[in-house]
């Protein structure tokens, strides 16, 4: 608009300083034009090239017809541009000299040639500024929209992993042995494994403490760990003493109605295959994970680690926690350690063996068992209660191989048991 306006503007009678401050003006309106279409209006930056581009070269294309015209209708003869270029500096004045004429005209086009660098090295910046921006803000909406998650979860008190500790006691006077777990360590690598807002916990927990802790948090597993007899789990009393309530009290308290997203009991103590199976019987749905031999308490420590970090790893991905997979993950984790699968029972001394009372712990199976347990995987299939687990080598291999046959041999899945494990 700005050139049109000139090219309408009677300048026969311009001088050569008039028409300088004339390119200076139309140099001017063009910068200004051109910061706007760069830094003011919401155009990505292959459109401000364009844009910045298009200016230019209307403005070269005007600036040298107007500055021909006037050449023309000032009687200054043939308009050539090398004259422009070759002639003296702008704003030296020469008389009424017909051949000279300032060379303003080209110091302007070189100035937009700077300004429109100028402007497209600031559209760049400003570009990627935006960009950065919108991957922070994406980044920080992702972190919100996960936070306002993990706060749902909490007030609807929803946790993946129901956790029961039980070290009880027993008097003095009792014939019953109960040597003391070291459930400390196992509760510090469970809460560094898993969010605390996926984690619920219940330390010295009693009977009583399961049908309300079920109910507040709505697990998706549950674990017991501690001692068992004779096919009850050891929980405590409130003066600490050890409670045995019978296993229906404690699979009553597990229904669908009660908790409608369990999936999995995870049963970590000694000789607890025979709760498990009845579980399974009774609720087809679950899988539960069991010992079903005396196990060594740092075996079963190894293997609860590993399956710790495989559901803590699931959780924090987002993923559909794989029970299967975690049951896996903990024995490597428990072979890695040095550990193997078997039932330390077939090793031990009989009653009355001379090392009961002074035991040989370098070279002698009876006293220091190579095997440490036989951890298992109870589901149903085909209404029919099977177990999954690796195969264990045969008595000819040596039990402390360095590579866990769980790594190079396929689960079998056995068919149903005749009993209870």
């Amino acid at each position: 608009r700005v050139l049109s306006a000139d090219a309408v503007e009677p300048d026969g009678a311009w001088e050569a300083c008039d028409k300088d401050a004339n390119s200076v003006w139309q140099l001017l309106w063009l910068i200004a034009a051109m910061a706007c279409s760069a830094l003011f209006f919401a155009l990505d930056l292959p459109h401000v090239c364009a844009c910045l581009a298009l200016q230019l070269a209307t403005y070269l294309a005007g600036s040298l017809a107007l500055q021909a015209r006037w050449w023309r209708r000032a009687g200054r003869g043939e308009w050539r541009l090398p004259s422009l270029v070759l002639g003296p500096p702008a704003g030296l004045q020469l008389g009424r000299d017909e051949d000279a004429s300032s060379r303003m005209v080209v110091d302007c086009i070189l100035s937009a040639g700077l300004a429109l660098l100028l402007l497209l090295c600031a559209a760049r910046m400003r570009d990627q500024h935006e960009r950065q921006c919108f991957i922070n803000s994406y980044v920080l909406h992702a972190r919100v929209s996960k936070q306002h998650t993990r706060i749902g979860m909490l007030q609807r008190k929803h946790a993946e992993l129901l956790a029961l500790f039980s070290n009880p006691r027993v008097p003095d006077s009792s014939p019953l042995v109960l040597r003391p777990l070291h459930l400390g360590q196992e509760l510090k690598f469970l809460m560094r494994a898993l969010p605390h807002e996926h984690l619920a916990l219940e330390p010295a927990a009693s009977i009583g403490d399961l049908a309300p802790a079920v109910l507040a948090h709505n697990p998706r597993i549950i674990l017991f760990s501690g001692h068992s007899f004779m096919g009850s789990l050891a929980f405590e009393l409130d003066d600490g003493r050890i409670d045995l309530p019978p296993a229906a009290a404690f699979i009553s308290q597990l229904s669908r109605e009660a908790a409608p997203r369990l999936q999995c009991v995870f049963l970590n103590g000694c000789h607890t295959a025979a709760l498990g199976h009845k579980l399974v019987e009774e609720m087809p749905w679950l899988c539960v994970i069991c010992w079903c031999s005396i196990t060594e308490d740092a075996a079963a420590r190894a293997f609860a680690t590993g399956f710790y970090d495989a559901v803590g790893d699931f959780i924090f991905n987002e993923e559909q926690i794989r029970i299967e997979l975690a049951y896996w993950l903990g024995l490597k984790r428990m072979y890695d350690q040095g550990f193997r699968l078997g039932d330390p029972a077939t090793y031990l001394h009989p009653p009355g063996h001379p090392h009961h009372s002074a035991p040989v712990f370098r070279g002698c199976d009876g006293c220091c068992p190579p095997v440490h347990g036989n951890v298992v995987l109870l589901a149903s299939f085909e209404k029919r209660v099977c177990v999954l687990r690796p195969s264990l080598p045969s008595q000819a291999d040596e039990p402390r191989r360095s590579t866990p046959p769980v790594r190079s041999t396929p689960p079998r899945l056995h068919a149903r048991l005749p009993g209870p494990p």
